[in-house]
């Protein structure tokens, strides 16, 4: 990217260094053709200096010494370390969403909920949702119960687990 980033600021700089020796030069001069002849080469030069820079780190020469940095196989099945984090992040959104959604549609406030997700990550590229814990805290939410997990049941496609508490 770097690269990238000099060829083109290089190919800026012959144009505009090319347009100012145009425009000061004397339009009658002989050496006029020389001139454009040697900033049109210029020109050419930067923009193939991406090109030559490919070639000398063996992009289209040396196939091996140019993919001998990437990883040879991709392992989808054990979670790394960023793979981990991720995870965790949209087991803890989900679980703010769930609760959030159950507490819309019952009344029950988000304090007195509490929503666990179990998953399965034995393959990160699918990664599944086994199981919801839903704990209720407080004797005033024991009629609707049920509808806590039903919600949460049909929300997420797995069983549900329900959980009162006293509070």
């Amino acid at each position: 990217m770097e690269e990238l980033k000099e060829a083109v600021f290089g190919i800026l700089a012959v144009s505009l260094s090319s347009g100012v020796l145009l425009l000061f030069s004397d339009r009658e001069s002989k050496m006029l053709s020389y001139i454009r002849y040697f900033l049109s080469l210029m020109l050419v030069l930067m923009l193939f200096s991406p090109l030559h820079s490919l070639l000398s780190n063996g992009l289209l020469g040396d196939r091996e010494t140019a993919f001998s940095e990437l990883p040879r196989t991709q392992d989808t099945t054990s979670p790394s370390s960023f793979d981990r984090v991720t995870i965790a992040d949209m087991q803890r959104r989900t679980e703010q969403s769930v609760r959030a959604l159950i507490s819309a549609k019952t009344g029950i406030p988000t304090d007195a909920l509490a929503v666990s997700l179990s998953l399965d990550d034995s393959d990160v590229s699918a990664i599944r949702i086994t199981g919801v814990e839903v704990v209720v805290i407080g004797d005033a939410y024991r009629m609707i119960s049920d509808k806590v997990c039903r919600i949460a049941e049909e929300t997420l496609l797995c069983p549900c687990t329900l959980v009162l508490q006293n509070g």
